[in-house]
């Protein structure tokens, strides 16, 4: 009696697995498909990201390039990152022999030089700087050695790893 009733149930077992194998299949097929979509909508949006970024620093390098300020960048050595236009044709240095000299060096009169060095040192150890956030009337030197009066603002720049300033 088993072996009949096995008998007639093994095309009903068949069918049945012949459709569980299909399911199966299609399933594979369709995670497949949704995993190459999901590919292709991470690659358009990593294109698009990546489009977006250029974007953003082309954007902020024209605004650097086109400010009629002066605008310095300074690491937290002293080292000048950045030099814009308007500061190579305040201070007479191309942005390539500025960019890693030390600040105080290129356009900071000798006689300031031990007043800019101890404020930022008491900066550097303290957290602390009084001319930071505020705009001061204070002397720069262009490449010539010739001392000018410059109105001055120094921002820190937030940013991961060690402290690094703007100069306006």
């Amino acid at each position: 009696a088993f072996a009949s009733g096995w008998s007639r149930a093994l095309p009903l077992l068949t069918l049945a697995g012949g459709a569980l194998a299909t399911f199966l299949l299609f399933s594979a097929l369709r995670a497949e498909a949704a995993a190459g979509h999901a590919a292709e909508r991470s690659a358009a949006e990593l294109r698009d990201s990546e489009q977006n970024l250029r974007l953003s620093r082309a954007r902020k390098v024209a605004i650097l390039e086109s400010s009629l300020d002066c605008i310095i960048g300074m690491d937290h050595t002293g080292a000048i990152t950045e030099f814009n236009p308007a500061a190579e044709r305040t201070f007479g240095y191309a942005r390539a022999e500025s960019i890693g000299q030390k600040m105080r060096d290129l356009i900071i009169p000798p006689g300031l030089r031990p007043i800019h060095q101890a404020a930022f040192e008491r900066y550097l150890a303290t957290g602390e700087g009084r001319i930071l956030g505020r705009r001061i009337e204070t002397v720069g030197m262009n490449k010539d050695g010739a001392e000018f009066p410059v109105e001055l603002a120094v921002e820190r720049i937030h940013v991961e790893g060690a402290p690094a300033f703007s100069a306006y």
